[in-house]
């Protein structure tokens, strides 16, 4: 941490330190030890055993190397190391211009950390322009690249993890690589596009120098545009929104609620939260982000689970919201889109096959396969085996392989879907299949 405050709340640079005087963490008001040494070291730090409310701090996730120093310290001080903040998540953005937060990270993080602070900068309305040290996978050799169409395609071996998520085209994220130290050579790329494999293979701009690189942020002589606050405004909405329906999470909670943009996958014991997580998160678009409740689709596994989170919605944020967003299962969903692609397109409907109709299908093919009467573990353990066969969509060569370890399964399987067919029947795993297959087809659905 390079700023803390002073008695009177004033912002301190570590450079402007006084022996005699006691500095003070501006996140969670404790009195900070100040480190002077080299450049690596010279900064405030807490004591060992504190715990600040700092997330970068919490999560040993800020860079604090010599090549990060650096390149911050080219920037006014006014412009570094600047507090956001955001319900109960704090962080401190690297450099902050108007509206766009530079970060510079030495070494490649962990998944988690990369999409934590894209989300956050995003969920207070920033765009985030990173900068990555990747000159030592470069020297390794792991990295190379050639001229292609006027652009350079680079071939990375073994790329890191923490770039899977990143999105060239939603304009949120401007990513740039570093693949020298040396001043006198221009080597930094604008990442452009990303092949479908990943990070295996992307394309870039051509090589521009450090300079270009800060004149691109908006760093012109050594100036810059001031930090712009926005986030002050977008915490005391976000704040007055809890207060107002009485939203009490905790950090965990907090992140997945403010984690609106792209995909997100919420893992928790049974009991610990998750629809509780998942209503704020939804009161969250709507009321913080203003997005159309009409065109919020939560999707769950029964109907009573569906009814469930309607109903306490609606207690919480209202039955004129809760009414229009759509709480629905995903066999619903699927049943309801695939009803308007047969009427759309002039087709007969499948009828459903369940219970005891589909149960009597299973033991004719069973019994077909063997001289028995076949258990009820034999049954379940076949059942099973249909969902898994199209839940995973296996090709005829799967079936092929798995032959060799379930005997016959793939002859039943062909004779299940037989019977299903000359019948015009489905399942509820042909349902999901076919919605997948119509949405492909054509989105409008």
């Amino acid at each position: 941490m390079l700023f803390a405050n002073d008695y009177n709340d004033n912002r301190i640079h570590i450079d402007e330190t006084q022996s005699n005087q006691t500095y003070y963490c501006p996140y969670c008001g404790a009195p900070m030890i100040t480190k002077k040494g080299n450049v690596c070291q010279h900064h405030f730090a807490h004591s060992a055993s504190y715990h600040c409310s700092d997330t970068w701090e919490q999560t040993r996730a800020y860079d604090m190397s010599i090549w990060h120093n650096e390149w911050q310290s080219r920037f006014p001080k006014a412009n570094q190391e600047i507090k956001l903040s955001l319900g109960d998540t704090r962080h401190r953005a690297d450099v902050l211009i108007d509206s766009t937060v530079v970060e510079f990270q030495h070494s490649i993080m962990p998944v988690k950390s990369f999409d934590d602070r894209n989300n956050f900068y995003f969920n207070l309305g920033y765009k985030v322009v990173w900068l990555f040290d990747l000159s030592d996978i470069y020297c390794d050799g792991n990295l190379s690249y050639c001229k292609e169409n006027g652009r350079l395609c680079f071939k990375w071996n073994n790329p890191k993890k923490a770039f899977n998520s990143y999105d060239v085209k939603s304009g949120c994220i401007d990513l740039f690589f570093q693949l020298s130290e040396d001043t006198s050579e221009d080597k930094i790329v604008r990442v452009l596009d990303v092949s479908e494999k990943g990070f295996e293979q992307f394309y870039a701009s051509n090589f521009i120098s450090k300079d270009n690189f800060l004149e691109y942020v908006g760093l012109r002589n050594g100036q810059c545009a001031p930090p712009s606050r926005d986030d002050v405004e977008k915490n005391q909405e976000y704040t007055e929104f809890c207060q107002k329906y009485d939203v009490v999470l905790n950090k965990q909670q907090e992140r997945a609620v403010q984690a609106i943009e792209g995909s997100n996958l919420l893992l928790a014991v049974p009991g610990s939260g998750k629809t509780t997580a998942l209503i704020s998160r939804l009161g969250h678009m709507v009321f913080n982000k203003g997005i159309n409740p009409s065109n919020i689709l939560a999707i769950t596994f029964n109907r009573k689970a569906s009814d469930e989170m309607k109903e306490r919605f609606a207690k919480k944020f209202g039955w004129l919201v809760g009414n229009q967003i759509r709480f629905s299962t995903i066999n619903t969903l699927c049943y309801s889109i695939y009803r308007r692609y047969c009427q759309n397109e002039h087709i007969a409907e499948k009828r459903l096959v369940e219970g005891k109709e589909r149960r009597k299908i299973l033991v004719d093919i069973l019994s077909k396969y063997s001289d028995e009467y076949p258990s009820e573990n034999e049954i379940l353990d076949f059942e099973q085996a249909l969902d898994y066969i199209k839940n995973m969509m296996l090709s005829d060569t799967d079936l092929i392989e798995w032959n060799k370890s379930y005997c016959n399964i793939r002859e039943m399987y062909y004779d299940y879907q037989k019977v299903l067919e000359d019948s015009r029947q489905m399942d509820f795993d042909d349902q999901m299949v076919l919605l997948l297959k119509y949405l492909t087809m054509n989105r409008k659905y």
